[in-house]
């Protein structure tokens, strides 16, 4: 189970991708896109189901980048980004954000989810 402390590094992670890099409190807060705790989804998938599921982008001789593409360093953690992903015909297409806790992943998607 995430913790709160947790999820707040998540979120942190996520706006500083979003904010470049950048560790500049007013930059992060400009960027952060989760505006709340309960946008944070909370699941036991591993990040190469996240990779199966979503694919992984290669280089233009068809090969896996190492480290993958997906893959976003910075101050707060490691955050995976998969953008211009569609989950179901007709969905509004988004950004989906993936950090690994143990054995617990965080995740955010900005698209629509239909059941």
């Amino acid at each position: 189970m995430l913790t709160k402390a947790q999820i707040a590094q998540f979120r942190k992670a996520v706006a500083c991708h979003n904010a470049c890099g950048s560790t500049d409190e007013e930059a992060i807060q400009f960027a952060e896109v989760i505006s709340s705790d309960d946008q944070v989804a909370e699941t036991r998938d591993t990040i190469e189901d996240f990779f199966t599921h979503n694919g992984r982008r290669l280089n233009r001789r068809g090969e896996r980048f190492d480290p993958p593409w997906e893959l976003n360093k910075n101050d707060f953690g490691d955050v995976y980004v998969w953008e211009n992903i569609q989950k179901g015909k007709g969905n509004r297409r988004g950004t989906l954000y993936v950090m690994q806790f143990g054995e617990f992943c965080a995740a955010h998607f900005t698209g629509e989810i239909n059941d």
